[in-house]
């Protein structure tokens, strides 16, 4: 009897222990986001342009743009290092939309007005704007994971399962 007490007790603690550790870090990564908006962009080395352009010419085909930065003009500009001193995005799903939006653009009204109006709403939502910088940290980055293909698959529903498991799974740790 006593060890199986003992074992609960390890196990409620392992828990209790793994629940403030998470805590935490969630705490921290708020707050690395809170202090982050409106500043300047630190620079992230977990961007790899391999990881990135292959992510790109996978969804090239179901981009559909006025115009697209071709590789020979993308390197003579140097535009990943443009991307690397603008890239204040907390997710492999963000890195990845915003590499996209550098080599392939839509001149169309209905675009720019697009744009226009989601950078207004987080210009007058500030809070909501922080949330979901937030969301997306939790996300993280990891080089050649190709996020957005894996959403935009029809096989998103399995994905979209496992990382609904993997991001439960730490409320019920």
């Amino acid at each position: 009897m006593d060890n199986r007490l003992i074992v609960v007790g390890m196990i409620l603690a392992l828990l209790i222990i793994s629940f403030l550790i998470e805590a935490t870090n969630r705490r921290k990564l708020r707050k690395k986001v809170r202090e982050g908006l409106g500043r300047w962009p630190y620079i992230n080395n977990k961007d790899t342009e391999k990881s990135l352009k292959k992510s790109y010419e996978q969804m090239s085909s179901r981009i559909n743009k006025d115009s697209y930065i071709d590789d020979i003009t993308w390197n003579d500009l140097d535009v990943f290092e443009v991307f690397k001193m603008i890239n204040h995005t907390y997710s492999s799903v963000g890195s990845e939309g915003l590499y996209r939006r550098l080599r392939a653009f839509d001149f169309s009204k209905k675009d720019q007005s697009r744009i226009d109006g989601i950078m207004d709403f987080y210009n007058e939502n500030p809070d909501k704007r922080e949330n979901v910088a937030y969301l997306f940290a939790r996300l993280g980055k990891k080089d050649i994971n190709y996020a957005v293909q894996h959403l935009t698959e029809q096989s998103s529903k399995a994905f979209l399962v496992l990382a609904c498991t993997y991001y439960w799974g730490f409320y019920l740790l």
